[in-house]
């Protein structure tokens, strides 16, 4: 019997940010949501942004007060303060993004300067906030709260914005903001489910695993690249260089097979960074899957009989990621 899916998108055009860099993940949304248009049995359901999904993150701790205060007002702050171009990022030409340009390791105290509060909660140099991120957050976490919701009736994705495997409680980074995976499961925990969430990025979910224990995660990736997290930890499983689906597909199943007793919902960081040509995996580490095997890695999913509830994390080549979207969810049976 054919699995009923859904995706679960903004309804809000992304801001064209043309970005210099191979993080873009504006672009890499509408790509896969067009692409995704194509297919004539999979709804797609648009919401909009929502302070009460925010207020979720707050309330489930899976963002500080602190951290989504400073999120909203950031780049209000900086516009407001003389110029300095140590917190300008130049991934835009527009030079519109704000990073830090040193880190503290100690929190702020509530009424520190902004320059502090960004050395505390941002993790690297790599993430700007930009205008519009805070209407991007609200809608980035309604759309984690309606896909919630969905799960069980249909297998259900979770076309975010911005990814989120990265992001802690306190801190950003990673290209993410809010952890998203964290936020999913923790509805679905807190609405009776037993999720287990399987983070099939390319880079290890550090920020996911910051919450969730070895029993609600398991992460497979490249332990030789960003955030570079030791195999030991209970929670990873390292795949090796250049894995092709034969290397890859017995990982997932080894992860699959760890999640608990009564678990019932599969929750799944997807990124499109295991593809083989994607320019953000680092030479002599790269993987080498390709669009093709997203519909095989639908396929071992399915075989759980689970119900699944996928979220968009990375993936930067951008003229394979919309045929690798494409495979996974044409993957019904």
């Amino acid at each position: 019997m054919a699995r009923r899916s859904v995706v679960v998108v903004g309804m809000a055009p992304a801001v064209p940010r043309v970005r210099l860099g191979t993080n873009q993940p504006e672009l890499r949304r509408d790509l896969i949501l067009a692409a995704l248009r194509r297919l004539p049995s999979l709804p797609i359901l648009e919401v909009a942004a929502d302070a009460a999904a925010l207020a979720l993150c707050r309330r489930l701790a899976v963002a500080s007060p602190q951290k989504l205060s400073f999120l909203s007002s950031l780049h209000a702050e900086w516009r407001a303060s003389p110029a300095d171009a140590s917190f300008t990022s130049t991934e835009t030409a527009d030079a519109q993004g704000v990073v830090p340009y040193f880190f503290v390791r100690q929190p702020p105290p509530a009424a520190a300067a902004w320059q502090r509060r960004l050395a505390w909660h941002a993790s690297d140099a790599l993430t700007p906030v930009y205008e519009e991120l805070p209407r991007v957050l609200a809608e980035d976490a309604a759309v984690c709260v309606r896909a919630a919701e969905l799960c069980g009736g249909a297998d259900v994705y979770a076309l975010t914005t911005m990814p989120g495997h990265h992001a802690s409680e306190e801190t950003y980074g990673g290209y993410c903001f809010l952890n998203h995976a964290v936020l999913v499961v923790r509805l679905l925990q807190e609405a009776g489910k037993v999720p287990f969430l399987v983070d099939v990025d390319y880079h290890a979910g550090d920020g996911s695993a910051s919450f969730l224990g070895p029993a609600e995660m398991v992460s497979l990736h490249a332990a030789e690249d960003y955030p570079y997290v030791s195999p030991a930890q209970s929670w990873a499983i390292d795949v090796p260089p250049n894995a092709d689906w034969a290397a890859y597909e017995p990982l997932l199943r080894q992860a699959l097979s760890r999640r608990p007793s009564g678990c019932d919902v599969i929750v799944v960081s997807l990124g499109f960074d295991t593809l083989a040509g994607d320019p953000d995996a680092c030479d002599g580490h790269k993987f080498a899957l390709q669009p093709s095997d997203f519909a095989s890695m639908r396929a071992v999913f399915n075989e759980t009989g689970l119900p699944l509830l996928v979220l968009q994390e990375g993936g930067y080549d951008m003229e394979n990621l919309p045929s690798a979207a494409v495979a996974f969810w044409s993957s019904n049976g």
